[in-house]
């Protein structure tokens, strides 16, 4: 990365969608977030009817597959981020069922105040990034996290290419 290219996923953007939860209020109930930069490798249509297996589930993502959650960034002395149960989640796909979290009274789950809370309950986990926030979530509240097919999270690996 160069020296004048910004970290981008601390841009404001990549937090917009905490928002949706308070600012949405009673207009929309579903919300799929996208990646804009995404390629499907099936029928968008499909993540639509995921809402439909949600049980106690309020939000969906993808495991990540990049290792770099795994080196260095998992929470020490755990299996944290490891691959398997606790592996860590990607946002290039979000399902939010708003109509859940309002009726549940989560949305102070989505909150900067809470996301601190979680910061000091996993002993100051880095939260670099909006999916940082989703693997904290799943890891204390795992019933609020669905965890979507790892066909919605192709990773085409760019370094390799690039050698």
């Amino acid at each position: 990365m160069g020296q004048s290219c910004p970290r981008r996923y601390v841009m404001d953007l990549f937090y917009i969608q905490f928002l949706f939860p308070l600012e949405l209020q009673a207009v929309i109930d579903r919300l799929i977030i996208c990646d804009i930069d995404l390629r499907f490798r099936s029928d968008i249509s499909e993540l639509n009817d995921y809402f439909n297996l949600f049980k106690s589930e309020v939000v969906g993502l993808t495991k990540t597959w990049s290792d770099e959650y795994i080196r260095g960034l998992a929470y020490p002395l755990s299996s944290m981020g490891e691959p398997g149960p606790f592996q860590n989640l990607n946002s290039g796909v979000v399902l939010m069922d708003l109509s859940k979290i309002r009726a549940m009274g989560l949305e102070p789950l989505f909150s900067s105040e809470y996301t601190a809370q979680m910061r000091t309950y996993f002993n100051n986990y880095p939260t670099n990034t909006d999916q940082d926030f989703y693997f904290l979530l799943r890891n204390k509240h795992p019933e609020k996290v669905f965890v979507l097919p790892c066909v919605f999270n192709y990773m085409v690996i760019i370094l390799l290419l690039t050698k």
